[in-house]
């Protein structure tokens, strides 16, 4: 029986997408099967027969309008990774321009494409279509193309679905578990990036045409919305303490959209990683004070959460802090006989061989205005040094405490500084040399 084989003469051009290896032509065939398995519900199979790559779906098929046309079945689509209708003939194009034979077998028809001189142009190649048409309605779409396995195999890396991510997952923006530092676009690894989690996103605006490079701005614009969306604190946990130690990730540099975000959820996250004492780093002295007040001091937040944390987690700054403090109400106590006579011996010390305490008091449970836990305080408003109740049955720890303070007292130092370090080694000479050190 004779059989008629039509010639369709295209418009495409083999110098289309220079950039293009058989690798990304591969990748477009494999989409139309993984368009039909997810979307279509079609049966699937990716095979290698040592010459051949053999990509099928079962039953779909397409028509010989959607082939010449190039009607996009898959454009508007959540999770079809198709948009522009071209890419099955783009992807013959270059597999051809790479010396790659190729053969398409759908529902009712045979393609042969080929390379040949245009009829408006001979100094140009295009993509010419011989088509057979058969009976055979039976078995979907067949594409056959002589690439290696290595290439079919590295092609198929490319497909979140055929490297056991669900489907649900590629039909929406969201994060991708089990796969590192990549950027999908409707389920198709478009780039790898340095990144907490990997993500997808349904944009096709995200990528140029060809699909050879990605809008990052854009990116981190649906990053921003896809942790703004999280509900678990284990997740936000995770983004925490990943910005925190690289500025440079993909999260780091996104931020996140601040008053969309759940206040609960990454309030009780940061908790949870810092504690319930924290504050951000400025870098100058109210750093020290707040550290010495055991304050975790954030100093290496992104500049792109910066907001976040301080505006909507009501985070302070460490140069904040001190109008923050509310005054703490101390009551004095009456030491007993033995506590009055440690404190009485470690006042005289002083005096005579340091400096002036001026006025101390007592108090059974000693804290600082931020509500820690001390043995001692000069408040500089009241010009009163606190001594904690306990210290006072030791005459050693009374000595260091008082002392401590009347230094406070005497050179406005503060903590861990080189004035107050001085300020105490002096004070020590002094008192070793009975005041004669001078």
């Amino acid at each position: 029986m004779n059989t008629t084989v039509q010639r369709y003469e295209t418009g495409i051009s083999e110098n289309n997408l220079k950039n293009w290896s058989e690798l990304e032509s591969v990748k477009e065939f494999i989409q139309n099967a993984v368009y039909a398995k997810t979307i279509l519900n079609d049966k699937m199979s990716i095979n290698h027969d040592g010459e051949w790559a053999i990509i099928n779906n079962f039953p779909s098929g397409f028509s010989k309008s959607k082939l010449l046309i190039g009607e996009s079945n898959q454009s508007g689509v959540a999770g079809a990774p198709g948009e522009f209708g071209e890419g099955m003939k783009m992807a013959m194009a270059v597999a051809l321009r790479c010396g790659l034979n190729v053969m398409v077998t759908t529902n009712g028809f045979t393609v042969i494409p080929k390379l040949e001189p245009s009829t408006l142009d001979p100094n140009v190649r295009v993509l010419v279509f011989y088509i057979e048409d058969h009976d055979d309605y039976s078995h979907g779409t067949t594409f056959k193309i002589n690439c290696s396995k290595e290439v079919l195999e590295e092609a198929k890396s490319y497909f979140a679905v055929l490297n056991g991510v669900q489907f649900e997952s590629v039909s929406q923006d969201g994060i991708i578990e089990g796969v590192d530092n990549t950027v999908f676009v409707n389920g198709v690894k478009i780039t790898e990036i340095p990144s907490i989690f990997s993500y997808n996103f349904t944009g096709s605006e995200l990528m140029n045409r060809d699909r050879s490079s990605i809008d990052m701005n854009r990116v981190k614009s649906y990053v921003r919305m896809v942790l703004s969306d999280v509900k678990d604190i284990k997740v936000a946990e995770t983004v925490i303490k990943g910005i925190m130690k690289n500025d440079n990730l993909l999260e780091s540099q996104s931020g996140i959209m601040e008053y969309a975000a759940d206040e609960v959820t990454w309030k009780t996250a940061v908790q949870n990683v810092f504690g319930d004492k924290i504050a951000l780093g400025t870098g100058g002295e109210s750093d020290t004070q707040a550290r010495y007040r055991r304050f975790k001091v954030l100093t290496n937040i992104p500049s792109a959460w910066r907001f976040f944390f301080s505006n909507r987690l009501g985070i302070p700054y460490t140069s904040d802090l001190q109008q923050l403090a509310q005054k703490v109400k101390r009551v004095h106590r009456k030491p007993s006989k033995e506590e009055s006579a440690n404190l009485g011996w470690a006042k005289r010390l002083i005096s005579m061989y340091y400096g002036d305490y001026g006025t101390v008091r007592i108090s059974e449970d000693l804290r600082d205005q931020y509500g820690n836990k001390c043995w001692g305080l000069y408040d500089g408003r009241e010009d009163v040094i606190w001594l904690d109740k306990s210290i006072l049955s030791s005459k050693e720890k009374t000595f260091k405490v008082l002392l401590h303070e009347t230094i406070h007292r005497v050179t406005g130092a503060s903590d861990n500084t080189e004035a107050f370090t001085e300020a105490w080694e002096h004070a020590c000479w002094m008192i070793l040399t009975r005041g004669k050190g001078e």
